[in-house]
């Protein structure tokens, strides 16, 4: 069960992670999406012009809680800013309406968003990992050891 509990806290850790959304429409005009989290690292371009909307992309769980995350829509497709479903509806909705404003302001020459999910991570490590690590502290390891001459059938 421990090791168990130390493989989850892992996979919280490694799945939540940076992403930052950079549009630049003096220079290249186009849009750079960094994706990183504790062992991987992507970047995405796309043209300013390809950019439609922003939208919030909704997952609802079997307890009937709602997560959220943005979603970019463009000429070829949707691209999520992460790749994670996140319960803070205000700052999923605040970046949406940031990206929105840029692609409808064409006077604004510059778009920086930033989601940063790692300390979440490492908390959910912290916590599964470290409790996991107790049980296996604490589990008891019997050893028997059968002394073969002593054993008699009836």
């Amino acid at each position: 069960m421990g090791i168990l509990l130390i493989g989850i806290g892992s996979l919280g850790m490694l799945a939540l992670g940076r992403a930052i959304l950079e549009c630049d429409r003096v220079g290249s005009n186009q849009c750079t999406l960094s994706s990183s989290s504790w062992f991987t690292s992507e970047a995405h371009s796309f043209p300013i012009s390809s950019m439609h909307e922003a939208t919030l992309e909704t997952y609802e769980d079997s307890e009937g809680e709602v997560s959220y995350r943005v979603s970019i829509t463009t000429d070829q497709s949707s691209i999520p800013l992460t790749n994670v479903f996140l319960k803070d509806l205000r700052k999923q909705d605040r970046d949406a309406y940031a990206i929105n404003q840029f692609i409808n302001t064409p006077e604004a020459n510059h778009l920086y968003i930033k989601q940063d999910k790692r300390w979440v991570g490492i908390l959910f490590f912290i916590f599964f990992g470290g409790f996991g690590l107790l049980l296996l502290c604490l589990n008891k390891v019997e050893v028997f050891d059968f002394d073969k001459k002593k054993i008699h059938y009836a």
